[in-house]
């Protein structure tokens, strides 16, 4: 198990490492270690798969709904990267009647009782819905977090994927505990 901690700190300080942390990052982190991983996972989902269908938008869109700290991390980390061509525009849901067009939006696990309306919002749209909740996949979310002996973890939903028309990239695809 120690070698499958270090293993994956590794690999996500190898990640993170490419934007740049600065002192005050890394205190911000300390205080939700988790936050800061769900936020860099998201990064790179965002930067690891490819939307299929182009984006018609000037920015990549990652919305978080429900997780302050997860809108945080992200703002403050990566609002200043791109993907692709496209500018990374970060927001934070308040309420499913603030929804619009993303690419990806994070559904944190205490807003899962509106998982079904936000997915019939992002019905025709090629977005990809991120969860945290055991049995997500099931419903419908293309990519979910689990905490699996105190390590953060991803699983992929390959056929939604697939219906969304975005290619999971291999890097992802290797992370991740299954490939549904």
């Amino acid at each position: 198990m120690k070698k499958s901690t270090t293993l994956l700190l590794s690999i996500f300080l190898l990640i993170t490492a490419n934007v740049g942390f600065s002192q005050h990052d890394q205190k911000l982190d300390e205080r939700n270690p988790q936050a800061m991983m769900k936020a860099t996972f998201l990064f790179q989902f965002a930067k690891q798969s490819n939307w299929i269908e182009s984006v018609s938008s000037e920015s990549f869109i990652i919305a978080v709904y429900g997780n302050t700290d997860v809108y945080n991390h992200l703002s403050e980390k990566y609002a200043t990267q791109p993907i692709g061509n496209q500018t990374l525009k970060i927001i934070e849901i308040k309420s499913i009647a603030q929804l619009s067009e993303a690419s990806i939006v994070f559904i944190d696990k205490s807003k899962m009782k509106d998982f079904n309306a936000i997915k019939q919002h992002f019905h025709n749209q090629n977005t990809m819905l991120v969860t945290e909740t055991k049995g997500a996949l099931k419903k419908g979310s293309m990519i979910n977090f689990l905490l699996i002996d105190s390590e953060l973890k991803i699983e992929i939903n390959n056929k939604e994927a697939q219906i969304k028309k975005i290619s999971i990239g291999i890097l992802l695809i290797k992370w991740a505990i299954n490939n549904n």
